[in-house]
C-alpha cells in the first residue's frame, strides 16, 4: 500500500480512509478493474486465488465469483483496513496470509491465478522481482495464469511542471496521473536507471520545493501539490526489463492499458501463463 504521509501509525479506520483519497494509478481504474474481471470471468467454479497485496476492489471481484482467496500482504492492519472497503462478500471465507512476499511459499495451497495490482512496484530492489516473481510461479498449478498491473519506466514529458498542475487543478478528477507526470518530469534527479528505484520521498521532500523556489510552479500550483507526501522508494523497471523477466517464467497472453486515466498507458495490465509443469 501507498502512503501519504510521513511513516506514522494508523488505526485501521483511518488506513481505510487513505485508501479512499488515492487514485489511479495507485488504485485501479474502472477500466482496470474490468480487465482483471475479464481474467477471472471465465474461471471453473470455486477456482483457488491468490492476490497480492489487500486491494479491496481485487478482493470484491473473486467475491462476486464466488472464489475462495487467499490474500497475501505483510500488514495484517492493511488488510483489515481494506475488507472494510469491500462491497460484496461471497461464499468462501476470506483467509489471509500475513507473509513477506520474498518468503512467501506453501505446499499444501495451489492456484488457478495470481492477482496482483501495483503491488510490485512497492518492492524496494530490483531483485526483488525476480523472488517474488518465482514464488508466484511455485505457487500456480500448472498452466496457471498471473493477472498483474505494474508501473513502467517512461520517458521525461516534455512539458513544463507548470502546464502539469494546470492540468491538475483543471481535472482533479486525475490529480495522481498528474502527480506520476510530475515524477517523471523529475526523474534525472529521483530515479536511478541502474537500480530502477524511483524515490518518491527525495521529489515531495526537495525536487518539488525547489520547482517552488525556482517560480516554475505558482502559489495555486503549490497549494494543489504540497499536502500530500509519499515517502515510499518505488521500483520501476523499464518495459524491456519487466518483459525479460517475466518471459522467464511465464508466456505473455495479454497486454493492455487503460484509457479512463492520464497515465493509463504507463501502467499496463498483462496476462501471463505460467511455462512448464513445475
Amino acid at each position: 500500500m501507498f502512503s501519504l504521509h510521513p511513516k506514522t501509525e494508523f488505526d485501521i479506520d483511518s488506513l481505510a480512509r487513505r485508501w479512499l483519497e488515492l487514485g489511479p494509478p495507485f488504485r485501479p481504474s474502472a477500466d482496470e478493474i474490468a480487465l482483471f474481471d475479464l481474467a477471472l470471468r471465465s474461471l471453473p467454479k470455486d477456482s483457488p486465488v491468490l492476490v497480492i497485496g489487500d486491494s479491496p476492489e481485487l478482493r470484491d471481484l473473486t467475491a462476486k465469483y464466488n472464489l475462495p482467496t487467499v490474500v497475501a500482504a505483510d500488514n495484517l492492519s492493511n488488510i483489515l483496513a481494506m475488507r472494510q472497503l469491500r462491497r460484496q462478500s461471497g461464499g468462501h471465507p476470506e483467509k489471509m496470509w500475513v507473509v513477506d512476499w520474498r518468503q512467501m511459499r506453501s505446499d499444501k495451497e495451489k492456484f488457478v491465478i495470481a492477482l496482483v495490482d501495483f503491488s510490485l512496484n512497492s518492492l524496494t530492489d530490483w531483485e526483488d522481482y525476480g523472488l517474488v516473481l518465482g514464488n508466484i510461479y511455485k505457487l500456480l498449478q500448472p498452466g496457471g495464469k498471473l493477472a498483474v498491473r505494474i508501473g513502467l519506466f517512461s520517458p521525461q514529458p516534455a512539458r513544463l511542471p507548470a502546464e502539469i498542475i494546470g492540468d491538475m487543478l483543471a481535472l482533479p478528477q486525475h490529480k495522481f496521473s498528474w502527480w506520476w507526470e510530475l515524477v517523471l518530469h523529475s526523474q534525472a534527479s529521483i530515479y536511478d536507471k541502474d537500480s530502477f528505484q524511483l524515490d518518491l520521498g527525495r521529489f515531495f521532500r526537495y525536487q518539488l520545493p525547489r520547482l517552488y523556489q525556482q517560480g516554475l510552479i505558482t502559489d495555486e500550483h503549490w497549494q494543489a501539490v504540497s499536502g500530500y507526501h509519499f515517502y515510499n522508494m518505488m521500483t520501476v523497471p523499464s518495459e524491456s526489463e519487466w518483459e525479460e523477466m517475466a518471459r522467464m517464467m511465464f508466456d505473455i497472453e495479454l497486454k493492455k492499458t487503460a484509457s479512463d486515466y492520464i497515465a493509463g498507458d504507463q501502467v499496463p495490465f498483462f496476462i501471463l501463463k505460467k511455462k512448464g509443469r513445475g
